[in-house]
């Protein structure tokens, strides 16, 4: 009877197809992150269009826009962190989220402010501020890294770097952590009197009351959200302060206006109107001071930032795109002109 002995692989053929599978691996891992990166840009992109959505639907129902920050307070010292309620509080019902506005009732004028709510309700029960540090995800870019538990804790001045609550007095009664928001609003592209954020900007959002009217450049020429990444944005490794990261936005609130037009070249003075609003001067993808960056737009879906733009829309603009900073509005740039929503000039450049 003839028995026939099976062959055993070799140690150099088994090393080759080792070899081989590490090889295909290797072209494969691209792909998938390729397609990975994809599908958060497409997720990413559709929370830009549920929140352009809410926002028409909040107009459509007061007939004007949400106010870029509430202002309870008013102008105050440059670290005054009294907090204001943000634009995406008032679109929480339109975003099907109208447990958590009911909770923290922001219609209620100043007895229903920011600080106001986190002072008072924080001993029985204590609800407003686990509210305020509930994450939103159609708030958050998948493509992020916030924290696990999304509480923000860069958005801030001088050392806490939170929320701060005060009484009437002023008197600091305590700092409060709240929900990272990846998306930030249009505040100013910038004019004579100030490049940085500002109360009364040329964009679709500041403290005052703004209409769809008002946006006279067109709702399809004029950036309305865009996108603000928590860790990015540190590609100067000669400076230190470049290192800092853009910290994102806040979601529900921010903290004080301080003063009327943020300063560029400090992380203090980026507070208040900067913590939900961007503006032109910040840049897209800038990795310069935190000045900068704190008030501009980032992204990590590589080479620019996604919009939603006031007819709906939703683009991707790359960095590239003219950015260059003039106060005179006849010599606006491509960026400057798109973040403005009055500004009458003729845009040439192919943006998207």
């Amino acid at each position: 009877m003839n028995q026939r002995t099976r062959r055993a692989f070799t140690l150099i053929e088994l090393l080759v197809v080792i070899a081989i599978i590490g090889i295909l691996v290797g072209m494969l891992l691209p792909a998938v992150q390729q397609v990975r990166a994809a599908a958060q840009r497409a997720s990413c992109m559709n929370n830009l269009k549920q929140i352009i959505t809410a926002t028409m639907n909040y107009e459509s129902t007061h007939q004007k826009l949400p106010p870029g920050v509430n202002m309870a307070f008013g102008n105050g010292a440059p670290n005054d962190r009294r907090g204001n309620w943000a634009w995406s509080v008032f679109i929480l019902p339109y975003m099907e989220q109208g447990t958590i506005y009911d909770i923290l009732s922001p219609a209620n004028g100043t007895a229903g402010s920011a600080a106001t709510r986190l002072i008072v309700n924080e001993t029985s029960p204590a609800t407003i501020l686990p509210t305020m540090q509930q994450i939103i995800p159609g708030f958050l870019c998948p493509g992020d890294s916030t924290p696990s538990d999304g509480r923000n804790v860069y958005r801030g001045a001088v050392a806490a770097n939170q929320l701060q609550g005060n009484n009437a007095s002023n008197a600091p009664q305590g700092n409060f952590q709240i929900a990272t928001s990846s998306y930030v609003a249009a505040n100013h592209g910038g004019n004579t009197a100030t490049l940085g954020c500002t109360q009364n900007g040329n964009g679709a959002f500041c403290t005052n009351v703004r209409r769809l009217r008002d946006v006279t450049d067109g709702q399809s020429n004029t950036i309305f959200f865009g996108e603000r990444t928590y860790e990015g944005v540190k590609r100067n490794t000669t400076n230190p302060q470049s290192q800092i990261p853009s910290g994102a936005g806040l979601l529900y609130a921010s903290r004080a206006i301080g003063t009327n037009a943020m300063a560029a070249n400090t992380a203090d003075e980026a507070h208040g109107l900067a913590d939900v609003m961007f503006t032109a001067f910040g840049g897209i993808n800038n990795p310069s001071l935190p000045g900068f960056k704190f008030q501009g737009v980032s992204s990590r879906h590589g080479g620019g930032t996604q919009f939603a733009f006031g007819d709906g829309s939703v683009r991707f603009i790359s960095e590239t795109i003219n950015q260059t900073m003039n106060a005179d509005p006849t010599l606006f740039s491509t960026y400057q002109r798109l973040v403005t929503r009055n500004d009458a000039g003729v845009i040439t450049e192919q943006f998207d």
